[in-house]
C-alpha cells in the first residue's frame, strides 16, 4: 500500500512487532503502548498530539488501543514531535540510549566556575524526564555555591569517592565515599571537598529543570 507522497504506509503493526518479538532482544514495548508512554511523559494531551499531526483525536485514541495503525507520514510527523526517529516507533526493542548512556557519551555542562566540573547524563527520547543524573567532580578545595538549577526540586547526592562537606544553614555535614544525602525543604548553599584527593558525586535533580546559573540550593 502507498500513501499519497509515494512512501509505503506500516499498515500492519501488529503482524509486525508480533513477528519481531519472536526474536530474542532485551526490553519490547509494542507500538500502541510506546507512543501513549510518550504523550504521556511530554504532558502532552491527546487533542494536543492531534493537533500537532494534524489527524483527530479519536485517531490517537484508537491508535493507542492498537486498533489503527498509522501511515508512514504519520510517523514522521509523531517522530518530530518527539524530537525521535521513526525506528523509534517500529523497531521491537527499546532503544539503547534510551535506557543507557555509555561513559564516553556524557555531555560536560559549563559551569563558568573554577574547581569544579559536571557531566549530564542525556537520556535520548522524551525530554518531558522526572529526573536528571550528574556526576559531579570537586578538585581538592573546590567550592560550589553558585548552583547550577534554579527550580523548586528535591536533590539526592550520593558521595562516590573523595570527601565532601555540605553548609545547610548554619549546620555542616561531612560526607565520605558511600555517603548519601535528600534534600527537599532546604538544599545546601554549598558544597565543598574538604580532603586532599578530587571528589566525586552522583548528583540526582528532580523533577528535572532548565540549568542556569543562579545562587542557592533548593528552594
Amino acid at each position: 500500500m502507498l500513501v499519497p507522497d509515494g512512501r509505503p504506509a506500516v499498515a500492519d503493526f501488529k503482524e509486525l512487532l508480533t513477528a519481531a518479538g519472536q526474536c530474542g532482544g532485551i526490553t519490547r514495548v509494542n507500538f500502541p503502548e510506546r507512543l501513549k508512554r510518550m504523550r504521556i511523559n511530554s504532558g502532552m494531551s491527546v487533542r494536543s498530539l492531534a493537533e500537532r499531526i494534524g489527524v483527530s483525536p479519536s485517531f490517537i485514541y484508537q491508535m493507542e488501543k492498537g486498533e489503527s495503525a498509522p501511515s508512514f507520514p504519520t510517523l514522521r510527523k509523531l517522530a518530530d514531535v518527539f524530537h525521535s526517529s521513526v525506528s523509534v516507533f517500529v523497531e521491537d526493542d527499546i532503544p539503547e540510549d534510551w535506557i543507557i548512556v555509555r561513559k564516553d557519551k556524557r555531555k560536560q555542562l559549563f559551569t563558568g566556575a573554577d574547581g569544579y566540573c559536571a557531566d549530564l547524563m542525556l537520556f535520548v527520547g522524551s525530554r518531558a524526564k522526572r529526573m536528571q543524573p550528574l556526576i559531579m567532580r570537586l578538585d581538592p578545595g573546590g567550592t560550589m555555591s553558585d548552583f547550577i538549577y534554579r527550580h523548586q526540586r528535591d536533590d539526592l547526592m550520593y558521595v562516590i569517592s573523595g570527601t565532601v562537606k555540605f553548609t545547610v544553614g548554619s549546620k555542616t555535614y561531612c560526607l565520605a565515599a558511600g555517603d548519601c544525602a535528600y534534600f527537599t525543604f532546604t538544599g545546601p548553599s554549598a558544597i565543598n571537598n574538604s580532603g586532599a584527593e578530587p571528589a566525586e558525586l552522583l548528583w540526582v535533580v528532580s523533577p528535572t529543570g532548565v540549568a542556569g546559573r543562579q545562587g542557592g540550593g533548593s528552594s
